[in-house]
């Protein structure tokens, strides 16, 4: 008889300690056609978890990471055995294969088994598909103002309507950076006078030399919002003076709380 401890507890307590010790508040759930398999990001801290459930004999399984623009070369595996033999037992560090963003691992016989690896880079959005970009306190969306197509065109807000110059693509930058581009011009987003507040939004071919067009997204206080900020000078897009009329200035500034 223990006394002052626990002496046994049901496996099925271990398993759900497997998901409430990985899975933590904040973090995004994210879609894969990998059966038993669970994907959440952290994109505060750059964590990975992912949760396999394997049901059968001791296997090899790999993962296609490229969503990602980075990932840690290497990641820590635990697992938690059905019939209660381990539970949460730490079979240490592996290496990925980070250069190509993929990772491969041998689980467990019946086991839940979980996997922690840093990652950065996840876009908001499916990479070169169409998008709107609304404004949260408005409604409004993000568009090319008079349908330009010159470097310089500006960037407003208006009721949504049908037309490229309403819609955006993501598009990879670097690693951890991307470029917003108008599906009518082009062109991408771009600060021009990197790290001065106030700064009107317009479009500019990308890599131009003096015009910030790579920016990062991070998620915002708001459920499904994004802070949008260039990598340049720090200053996230910001409307001025919360403006809600069509044709909306849209501008660079310090980043403030919802």
């Amino acid at each position: 008889k223990a006394k002052g401890r626990i002496a046994w507890v049901y496996t099925k307590y271990w398993i759900f300690a497997t998901f409430t010790r990985a899975l933590r508040p904040g973090m995004f759930v994210l879609s894969s056609n990998a059966l038993d398999t669970l994907f959440a990001f952290d994109p505060w801290i750059g964590r990975l978890v992912i949760i396999i459930v394997n049901h059968g004999c001791a296997q090899n399984a790999e993962f296609d990471l490229k969503a990602f623009g980075s990932i840690a070369e290497e990641y820590r595996l635990t697992f938690t055995a059905f019939d209660g033999s381990a539970v949460l037992k730490d079979l240490g560090l592996f290496s990925t294969l980070a250069a190509s963003r993929r990772i491969s691992l041998t689980m467990p016989a019946e086991c839940v088994v979980t996997l922690i690896c840093g990652a950065s880079g996840l876009p908001p959005c499916v990479l070169g598909a169409p998008v709107y970009l609304v404004a949260v306190h408005c409604g409004k969306v993000a568009h090319l103002h008079g349908e330009e197509n010159a470097n310089g065109a500006r960037v407003t807000l208006w009721d949504r309507q049908v037309g490229e110059h309403m819609c955006w693509r993501i598009e990879r930058a670097s690693p951890c950076g991307f470029w917003i581009v108008s599906c009518h011009s082009g062109r991408a987003w771009c600060d021009a006078a990197p790290g001065v507040v106030g700064t009107g939004l317009t479009t500019w071919e990308v890599d131009t030399a003096g015009h910030s067009t790579e920016v990062t997204f991070e998620p915002a206080e708001a459920a499904g919002c994004w802070y949008i900020t260039f990598a340049q000078g720090t200053r996230s897009i910001h409307v001025l003076g919360e403006d809600t009329a069509n044709g909306a200035a849209v501008a660079t500034w310090t980043r403030q709380p919802l």
